[in-house]
C-alpha cells in the first residue's frame, strides 16, 4: 500500500514533458517562420520574443488544470477502493503534485534560458518583445509553483464532487480567460503598477487563496464516496 501511495506517477510526469518539448520546438520553428516572413515583406519595427517558452507554458497549464484534475478522480476511485483513507490518497495527491510541479518548473526554466541565448544569437540585431528570463525569479517561480500545485486540486475536488457539472464550469471559466487573452494587456495595464509597488502584498494574497483552495479542497474530499 505504501509503494502505491508514495509511488510518483512517472508516466504522467514524463507524457506532460514530451508535449511540453514538442510545443516547445514547434513554437521556437513558428517564431522564426514569422519573423522570416516579415523580414521579406520588410516589415518596420520587428521584435523576436520566447514563442517556444510562452507556448510550452500555456500547454503544460492546460494539462495540468485539466488532464491533472481528472486523473485525481481516477486515482481517488482506485486508491480509496482498495482500502487507502482520504487522508492518504489527499497526501499522495499532494506529494505528487509537489514532486511533478517542482519537475516542470525546472524543465521550464531550462527552456526559457535556452531559448533566451538562442534569439540573442540568432536575431541579435532585434530588441525583444519582451523578455520573459527578466520576469523569471525566484519568487515569481515559488508563487507559480504554489498556485500550480494547490489550485488543480481545488478544480479535481469540484469534478470529484459534481462530476460533469464541475468539469463544465471549469471548461466555461477556461474558455472566458482565453477570449479575454486578447485583451490580456489592456486588463492587465492598471495592476501593473500596483503589482511592482505591492509585491509582498500580492505574494501574500496568492499563498492565502491558495491554501484556502487546498483546504476547501480537503473538506470536499474527505466527505466524498467513491463512485463506481
Amino acid at each position: 500500500m505504501k509503494k502505491i501511495l508514495n509511488g510518483l506517477e512517472y508516466n504522467v510526469i514524463i507524457f506532460i514533458c514530451g508535449v511540453m518539448l514538442a510545443m516547445y520546438v514547434f513554437g521556437m520553428i513558428l517564431h522564426d517562420i514569422l519573423i522570416g516572413v516579415d523580414i521579406s515583406n520588410a516589415e518596420a519595427g520587428i521584435t523576436v520574443f520566447p514563442l517556444g517558452t510562452v507556448m510550452a507554458a500555456f500547454t503544460l497549464l492546460i494539462m495540468i488544470y485539466f488532464t491533472g484534475a481528472t486523473s485525481m478522480c481516477r486515482r481517488f476511485g482506485l486508491l480509496v477502493s482498495i482500502g487507502a483513507t482520504r487522508k492518504e490518497f489527499f497526501a499522495d495527491r499532494l506529494f505528487n503534485n509537489v514532486v511533478a510541479t517542482t519537475i516542470y518548473a525546472v524543465v521550464l526554466v531550462i527552456m526559457a534560458r535556452i531559448e533566451t541565448s538562442f534569439l540573442c544569437s540568432k536575431w541579435a540585431g532585434y530588441s525583444f518583445e519582451f523578455d520573459l528570463w527578466q520576469m523569471i525569479t525566484w519568487k515569481s517561480i515559488l508563487l507559480s509553483c504554489v498556485v500550480t500545485i494547490c489550485i488543480p486540486m481545488l478544480f479535481g475536488s469540484l469534478i470529484l464532487h459534481f462530476g460533469k457539472a464541475g468539469f463544465w464550469v471549469m471548461w466555461v471559466v477556461y474558455m472566458i480567460g482565453c477570449i479575454g487573452m486578447s485583451k490580456g494587456k489592456e486588463i492587465a495595464k492598471p495592476f501593473i503598477g500596483f503589482a511592482k509597488s505591492n509585491e509582498i502584498l500580492i505574494g501574500l494574497a496568492v499563498v492565502f487563496i491558495s491554501l484556502i483552495a487546498i483546504l476547501i479542497s480537503w473538506l470536499i474530499v474527505r466527505k466524498e464516496s467513491v463512485k463506481l
